[in-house]
């Protein structure tokens, strides 16, 4: 089967233009059908660092982690295109989870990650940083990914603090505090399908 050709809509649309805040709206498709939709609000930056805080506390850096091998029962691919670092249980273990990790491949071949590339690629793995349900008898696909950031990322190595919510209809909830180098930089959360495999 030849493999489908991907291009993004480009350059981004503005869906809301704007001085202060503006809705930016781009387009995946494969083989001219439309796979994907991201949209992102661009907001005008200030300087507030004398009225900064509520985050949470940072978490141990990637070197106090603990490197663990992806269990064989996980799809590889886009797990194996990360360097883990765990500081709270791990793929496979049921409940909450806090890991580091970063990208070991280019996200566009031949072009060097940007730190947001990078947060995005982590980010997406909060639900199975905080699996609850045995990954060998239930599939928890997240249907979206919404990231709110409070700040621009910096660094290659990403903290995704991690905790799903499972309601008894088949649906869950997956939030989590992202962190940097610097500490946390954002939240993020997936709504998830849950079925038996």
């Amino acid at each position: 089967m030849p493999c489908p050709r991907w291009t993004w809509r480009s350059p981004p649309r503005r869906v809301r233009p704007g001085r202060t805040v503006e809705l930016l709206e781009a387009e995946l498709t494969a083989d001219g059908r439309p796979v994907a939709l991201a949209q992102g609000w661009r907001l005008a930056l200030a300087d507030t660092a004398d009225v900064a805080g509520g985050a949470p506390p940072r978490l141990p850096p990637p070197e106090q982690a603990v490197t663990r091998p992806v269990p064989p029962e996980w799809i590889p691919g886009y797990l194996d295109a990360l360097e883990w670092r765990w500081v709270r249980g791990h793929l496979g273990e049921q409940g909450p989870g806090t890991a580091w990790a970063r990208l070991r491949v280019a996200v566009v071949a031949g072009e060097d990650p940007t730190p947001l590339q990078r947060l995005m690629a982590t980010a997406d793995s909060a639900n199975g940083i905080a699996s609850r349900l045995d990954f060998t008898q239930w599939l928890f696909l997240n249907t979206d990914l919404s990231v709110h950031l409070h700040r621009r990322p910096t660094g290659e190595w990403f903290g995704v603090d991690a905790e799903t919510v499972i309601g008894a209809a088949g649906a869950g909830v997956c939030s989590a505090v992202l962190h940097d180098g610097s500490g946390p930089v954002g939240r993020s959360s997936q709504v998830l399908t849950i079925r038996p495999r």
